[in-house]
């Protein structure tokens, strides 16, 4: 078993409390689940169970604002954030090239947790032991619930970043992936 950490606690304890108590809370949860992965199931509030009405797939949180302040390795109902099928299906209609596509799916590393900023949802992901040289990031527009764009940065391949928008336009900018 490992030590929880505090501050997973406290979001966790923050969220049963935001739900209205502890009804149903973490049930099926493996007995060694990770304290911040305390949401699990499609039935919590916020995800979306019948895909007629929602739009989204079933056991797919229906904002994607519920991942705001979680890690986005965490799961919110079926999905991490980076496996979320909004976000999947806004990566790849932004990103075309296949080699850039490959290469973020590459990338197993550290993540800062997903960040609100004005209408922005974001979160990033870089390489492991060599993070300011290779990450990228996915943003989401808060409002329409849509990825607006994704960032890849690759330091071998340029020094500047590229921003991928949803409509095939891309621009190359800064010198990393920021979420902030």
């Amino acid at each position: 078993m490992h030590d929880p950490d505090w501050r997973a606690l406290a979001a966790g304890g923050a969220l049963v409390l935001a739900l209205g108590g502890l009804a149903g809370c973490n049930k099926g949860a493996e007995p060694d689940a990770v304290p911040s992965s305390l949401v699990t199931e499609s039935t919590d509030a916020g995800v979306a169970t019948d895909e007629t009405n929602t739009g989204a797939p079933t056991g797919a949180v229906a904002s994607l604002s519920a991942y705001v302040g979680k890690y986005p390795l965490d799961k919110v109902g079926d999905y991490a954030f980076f496996q979320h099928p909004v976000v999947q299906e806004g990566l790849s209609r932004a990103v075309t090239d296949p080699k850039v596509l490959a290469a973020i799916a590459a990338i197993k590393g550290p993540v800062g947790p997903v960040m609100r900023k004005d209408n922005d949802i974001a979160a990033s992901q870089c390489q492991q032991h060599d993070c300011g040289a290779h990450n990228y990031a996915i943003h989401v527009d808060a409002t329409t619930n849509t990825v607006s764009s994704v960032c890849y940065y690759d330091e071998q391949t340029g020094p500047i970043a590229t921003w991928y928008k949803p409509d095939g336009s891309k621009v190359s900018e800064g010198d990393g992936c920021s979420v902030g």
